[in-house]
C-alpha cells in the first residue's frame, strides 16, 4: 500500500480517522448544540438565495444543512468519512468532499463565502489552509473562521485539559484548543492570510445532557477524546472527563455546560 510523506495529509488522515471512530454519537449529541453559532455565523456572513457555501471541515453537515434551507447552494469538505457519510445523507446532491483543507479540490473564485468551524487552527498549516480558502474564494467573498472563545468564558475547558491529560505529550510549540482564542488572535491570523478582517463575535452554545451516560456519550464522541481513548484507556478517561464536568451536575443528575465559541468575519 502506498503511504504518503506529506505532513498535512498525515495529519488528515489520522485526524479523519478519529473523528470517524464515533460519527453518529457526535452527529446525535455535540453537533446540534453547536446551532446558535451556526446561526450566527449564517446572518454575519449574509448567506441569503443562491450564495454559494463552502464549508471545510463541515462534518455531519448541520451547517450546510441551514444553508441550504435558506436557498444557499453549498459545498464542503471533511477528513472524517464517517462524518461525510452522514453529511451526503442529508444533503443528497451537494458536492461533500474528502480531502485536507490545506489542499481544497474546487476551482479558483467558485465561492461567494467560506466557512471553517474550529477547522483552521487545526490544520498542519493553518496559514496554507487560509490561502485554500482565499483562492476559492471570488473578490470580495466572505470568510468566517470560528474557535473557542478565552477557557475561562467555557464550561468545556476542564473537560479539554481532562483530555489532554489522557493524550501522549505533544510536541514543544503545538497548539492548543484555545491557541486563537485571545483578543485579536484571529482577526491577525485572517490579516496575516490576506484578508480584510471585519468583525469578531462570541456566541454562546449549551452543551446541556439528561445524565452521565449520556454527558459520556457526547464528549467522547469528539476525536481527542478517541486519541486519548486508545492512549490511556477508556476507563481512565471516562473517569477524568466525568471529574472534569461535576461541577455542572444538577440536583436532577442532568447536566448544564454553557460554553462560548469566538468567530471573525472577514473581506478577500
Amino acid at each position: 500500500m502506498a503511504t504518503t510523506t506529506d505532513p498535512a495529509k498525515r495529519t488528515g488522515a489520522a485526524q479523519g480517522d478519529l473523528w470517524s471512530e464515533r460519527a453518529a454519537d457526535w452527529t446525535e449529541l455535540m453537533e446540534p448544540r453547536m446551532r446558535p453559532l451556526y446561526e450566527a455565523g449564517l446572518a454575519g456572513l449574509a448567506v441569503e438565495a443562491g450564495t454559494r457555501v463552502l464549508d471545510v471541515g463541515c462534518g455531519a453537515g448541520l451547517f450546510l444543512s441551514l444553508a441550504r434551507d435558506g436557498g444557499a447552494t453549498v459545498a464542503g469538505l471533511d477528513a472524517a468519512q464517517g462524518l461525510i457519510a452522514v453529511a451526503r445523507r442529508r444533503l443528497p446532491g451537494a458536492r461533500i468532499e474528502h480531502g485536507d483543507i490545506e489542499e481544497l479540490p474546487f476551482a479558483d473564485e467558485s465561492f461567494d463565502v467560506v466557512s471553517g468551524f474550529n477547522s483552521f487552527q487545526y490544520a498542519a498549516s493553518p496559514e496554507s489552509a487560509l490561502a485554500e480558502a482565499r483562492r476559492v474564494l471570488r473578490p470580495g467573498g466572505r470568510l468566517l473562521a470560528a474557535t473557542w472563545a478565552p477557557p475561562e468564558m467555557c464550561d468545556l475547558a476542564g473537560y479539554l485539559a481532562a483530555l489532554g491529560a489522557n493524550l501522549p505529550t505533544p510536541p514543544a510549540g503545538a497548539p492548543g484548543p484555545f491557541a486563537l482564542s485571545a483578543e485579536g488572535a484571529l482577526a491577525s491570523l485572517l490579516a496575516s492570510a490576506g484578508f480584510e478582517p471585519q468583525v469578531t463575535r462570541d456566541v454562546i452554545c449549551h452543551f446541556d445532557y439528561r445524565d452521565g451516560t449520556e454527558t459520556l456519550r457526547a464528549l467522547l464522541s469528539a476525536g481527542p477524546a478517541v486519541r486519548a481513548i486508545r492512549h490511556a484507556g477508556n476507563e481512565a478517561v471516562e473517569r477524568s472527563v466525568l471529574e472534569s464536568v461535576d461541577a455542572f451536575r444538577q440536583a436532577d443528575g442532568s447536566y448544564a455546560m454553557p460554553n462560548a465559541f469566538r468567530f471573525t468575519l472577514a473581506i478577500r
